[in-house]
């Protein structure tokens, strides 16, 4: 789920304060700074997008985690304590968290609160907002003309007299027919096409936005260059271990026909060796570029037997022809 988690942090860095203001219900929301999302705990995790904003002139942190599925295998109220926590502890003032469920069937069972009594007054309870998109009023979104709500909206609530290709062919249009410069424009479809994925089919969505106005989106350029990161260096320790492979079977493949040749040299010095005490030593050696034109290590082992037991050079001559033959 990478991808829309980047898609939503992306989306909320130029449009946090219109985004937090409808998701929040509050149109007098200011934001006065973005936080660090990290959080040092055991196993380093990140809030989606936090913010420190003003709201009715006081001064709180907004968190909102967007989330595709259900939170699994931790449910989001447990997750929410951990964020919540941290931030309280870390700036010490009120937090704002929002869950907002972007899949149709998302959400559904999250009960918003997580709260405790125990023995000796011991007690906890936490409440946030739980936000899903398809409970939206998507036409209404769109009269807004908010660009940060736009990618948002293809998985709102249609119209009922719609379908959902002509839902998301009116978010598109409402998108590109913005008064926005152009660059901004290009990264809001990227975003809005990201999205769509996960509500719409690859095809429709190819079908609705042009490739060459996806393909000048500076976001989504980032977005495919991140994607794609992964597969490249997965290419290299590919072919780095290919290449470590070639290198052992190649060298243990020299190491055999090393050892084999030097067997071979070691059977017909043999031969030369027992034939050379016994008979002329430079006829001998005119036999060695006929031996080594033998290649089978059994007939060489038999030459070297041929070559103990003869009594002339000529009976060995004999052998040699028939193993030539």
């Amino acid at each position: 789920m990478a991808q829309y988690d980047e898609a939503s942090k992306y989306i909320m860095l130029g449009n946090a304060e219109s985004i937090l203001r409808h998701f929040l219900n509050e149109p007098d929301l200011r934001v006065l700074s973005r936080l660090d999302t990290a959080l040092p705990t055991l196993q380093m995790r990140y809030g989606d997008s936090t913010w420190k904003v003003q709201m009715n002139g006081t001064e709180a942190i907004s968190h909102t985690e967007f989330q595709v599925h259900d939170s699994q295998p931790i449910p989001m109220p447990f997750r929410l304590i951990g964020y919540h926590g941290f931030l309280v502890c870390e700036h010490q003032l009120p937090v704002c968290c929002t869950v907002v469920y972007m899949h149709p069937r998302a959400g559904r069972q999250d009960p918003s609160l997580y709260e405790y009594e125990f023995k000796n007054g011991h007690a906890f309870r936490l409440r946030y907002t739980v936000l899903r998109l398809i409970d939206l009023d998507g036409q209404a979104v769109l009269a807004l003309q908010q660009p940060g709500l736009m990618p948002f909206t293809p998985l709102m609530r249609r119209p009922e007299t719609m379908t959902a290709a002509q839902w998301l062919r009116e978010c598109i249009d409402a998108t590109t027919s913005l008064p926005i410069v152009t660059e901004h424009r290009h990264d809001l479809m990227a975003v809005l096409r990201i999205f769509s994925k996960i509500s719409y089919d690859d095809a429709l969505i190819a079908e609705s936005i042009s490739r060459d106005m996806m393909q000048q989106s500076d976001f989504l350029a980032q977005y495919v260059e991140e994607e794609i990161r992964p597969v490249r260096e997965k290419i290299r320790v590919e072919e780095r271990e290919r290449a470590r492979v070639e290198i052992e079977v190649e060298t243990e493949r020299a190491h055999e026909q090393g050892f084999q040749q030097g067997e071979k040299n070691g059977a017909i010095e043999t031969i030369l060796g027992f034939l050379g005490v016994r008979f002329h030593p430079t006829a001998v050696r005119t036999l060695k570029p006929l031996l080594e034109t033998i290649e089978d290590p059994g007939q060489l082992k038999q030459l070297g037997a041929a070559a103990a037991e003869a009594q002339s050079l000529e009976m060995f001559l004999e052998s040699l022809g028939e193993h030539m033959q």
